[in-house]
């Protein structure tokens, strides 16, 4: 009854029908990959995750809005076995007049509903530095998330909708993702070595974002807006940490002139993340 509560709330959430598939080929061997992840999309203990993600360009969305330089990111996240989790993180960008452009806080909660599926929601709230008032009515200060992981067999596959709420218009955002797994053999250093390349298709009601110029354009109708492949190699101490550099290939579709892209241009950008276990509850198992 739970299970089938949840699905039907998620459903209204995202608004948007997924097929069920009766897949016999289903590989257990993904799902004990997502696991074993440090990441709190699936909850086993109470733990604290410190996680800092670097980036040679910033780049959201195939848009890198003309920044010039790296950024970083450190996030603080508290997840409880049940499911619920709170994090922090903030943002260093090299390329900005301000250095240190905004800090997070998300709450949400993560479920795995069987074998083949898992769900998360999450609710974050966007706090900016050094911005005027006028500035602050082109950003976006609340973000509304929920993000599925199925599993079917020969690949993954993982919808995702986000709402994000601003002072002058809402937006929302739809994104499907295709992965695979590949485990490869003989890790060394008693840890695992994961390969999981994935391609992510991006729709919009919009096709500008985090823009700070009044009175341009703002489309509602909704639209593809970035192609994005992604290939990374993940090495991984379970339960300790993971390391993983990402080589991303990105084409921006719809770009408007201010976007910092040129639409249907695709480009190269590289980052790495790093997932430390601080902390975890030493009666969890």
């Amino acid at each position: 009854m739970k299970r089938c509560i949840l699905f039907i709330i998620s459903l209204g959430f995202v608004t948007i029908v997924t097929a069920q598939v009766n897949n016999p080929q289903f590989n257990i061997q993904q799902v004990k990959f997502r696991l074993d992840s440090l990441d709190y999309t699936i909850s086993r203990s109470t733990k604290i995750v410190f996680e800092t993600q670097f980036m040679n360009r910033v780049v959201y969305s195939g848009r890198d809005y003309g920044l010039k330089g790296f950024g970083t990111t450190g996030q603080l996240t508290f997840q409880h076995k049940s499911g619920f989790w709170l994090s922090t993180v903030g943002y260093y960008w090299e390329g900005s007049n301000i250095k240190f452009p905004k800090a997070d806080i998300a709450v949400g909660y993560a479920v795995s509903l069987d074998e083949r599926l898992s769900v998360s929601f999450g609710y974050s709230r966007w706090n900016y530095f050094g911005r005027s008032a006028e500035q602050l009515r082109w950003v976006f200060s609340d973000f509304l998330s929920t993000y599925w992981t199925i599993d079917l067999g020969i690949m993954g596959l993982s919808p995702s909708f986000y709402y994000q709420i601003g002072k002058s218009e809402n937006v929302a955002q739809f994104a499907l993702t295709a992965s695979k797994y590949k485990e490869l053999k003989n890790p060394f250093l008693g840890g695992k070595v994961i390969f999981e390349p994935n391609f992510t298709w991006m729709l919009s009601s919009r096709d500008r974002f985090y823009s700070t110029q009044p009175n341009k354009p703002s489309g509602k109708i909704v639209r593809v807006i970035n192609y994005e492949l992604v290939l990374p190699m993940t090495y991984r101490r379970v339960g300790v940490f993971d390391f993983s550099p990402k080589l991303h290939l990105t084409t921006p579709v719809n770009v408007l002139g201010f976007d910092g892209a040129e639409d249907g241009k695709p480009f190269f950008y590289f980052t790495a993340n790093m997932k430390i276990l601080l902390w975890r509850h030493k009666n969890n198992k």
